[in-house]
Order: structure tokens, then C-alpha cells, then sequence
């Protein structure tokens, strides 16, 4: 059974800039994941369907540029996807959609963390609370 003691160092040790560190890239990586699964799912982040193309192959993979283009990036403690690479050329075209084409979201609106993402998120948070409590 942890002490008070052992839940101060415990305490101390969440406030430490490495583990920060850690936690985002910890969760950047998960949500990479979370897209690779839309992409599988083929839907948006908040489970809605993709709508169809005329076209053969799978929805939004022609080339699987947009789907390997996702990049997490983390500035002042935030993090935010990307299209990078080619896909980010028409990486917005696909999000938002035109007056000819529908939008397919494939990454999460800005300040909206879709159910899915909080729960791989709070899988993750877990495991590493589990492992600074074994440690």
C-alpha cells in the first residue's frame, strides 16, 4: 500500500519537465494512432462515416500520402496535428471540403477532443500513473 510519502515523491515527480516531456510525446503518438484508425474506420475522428468517392480506390489513400503525411507537433505544452509533406497541399480540401467535393474530416476540430481520442488518451495517462506508482 502506498505511504503519504510515496504519493508526495509521486507528486513531485509529475511536476518534473522530463516526464512532461514524456506525457506529450507519449500522447502525440497516440494520436497519430487515433487518425491511422480513421483512416481504417474510414471516418471522421467523431465517427461519422466518410462519404463515398467514384473512384476505386479507398477513400482518401490514392497515393497514402495525406495518410502518412500526419505529424504530431508540440509547442508551449499543446499539441496539434498536421498534414505534412505533399498532403499538406490538399490536406484542407479534404477536412473542410469544396463546392464540389464533401468534407472527410480526418483529423479532430481545433479545441474539440473527440470521445475516442479521450479514452486512448486517458489509456495512456493510466499506464504511465500505473508505472510512476510501481516505481
Amino acid at each position: 500500500m502506498a505511504t503519504i510519502a510515496d504519493l508526495r515523491r509521486s507528486l513531485l515527480v509529475l511536476k518534473s519537465p522530463s516526464l512532461l516531456q514524456k506525457i506529450n510525446r507519449e500522447l502525440a503518438r497516440e494520436a497519430v494512432a487515433e487518425v491511422q484508425r480513421g483512416f481504417d474506420r474510414r471516418a471522421s475522428p467523431y465517427g461519422v462515416p466518410w462519404r463515398p468517392t467514384k473512384r476505386r480506390n479507398p477513400i482518401l489513400e490514392k497515393t497514402g500520402a495525406l495518410r502518412r503525411g500526419i505529424k504530431p507537433f508540440i509547442t508551449n505544452g499543446k499539441l496539434e496535428l498536421r498534414a505534412t509533406g505533399s498532403a499538406a497541399k490538399y490536406a484542407a480540401f479534404h477536412q473542410y471540403g469544396t463546392r464540389k467535393m464533401p468534407a472527410r474530416k480526418f483529423l479532430p476540430d481545433s479545441g474539440q477532443l473527440p470521445p475516442v481520442f479521450e479514452k486512448s488518451f486517458g489509456r495512456v495517462l493510466d499506464g504511465i500513473i500505473g508505472r510512476l506508482l510501481k516505481g
